[in-house]
């Protein structure tokens, strides 16, 4: 249920053992995925998701909590 997976979320967003949060997508339809994205701690939000984080990327001079690891990786092959 969406709401077991909100709990896991805050769960995790609480624990200050966990450094950050990836959220395997896509979920189950009944799932809503963005609400799920958006529970995720902005300092947690590994794969750059958040709307913070999504604009601290596009921003020059900003720094995002995490960089999507896909993107940085497809970089770092590419050098």
């Amino acid at each position: 249920k969406e709401e077991d997976i909100l709990g896991v979320v805050a769960g995790l967003n609480a624990d200050p053992s966990v450094n950050g949060i990836i959220v395997q997508l896509p979920l189950p339809a009944h799932v809503n995925a963005t609400r799920v994205t958006n529970s995720v701690d902005d300092a947690k939000d590994v794969d750059g998701l958040k709307p913070n984080n999504i604009g601290c990327t596009a921003l020059n001079g900003q720094s995002p909590n995490f960089v999507a690891c896909t993107p940085l990786g497809c970089l770092e092959m590419l050098k």
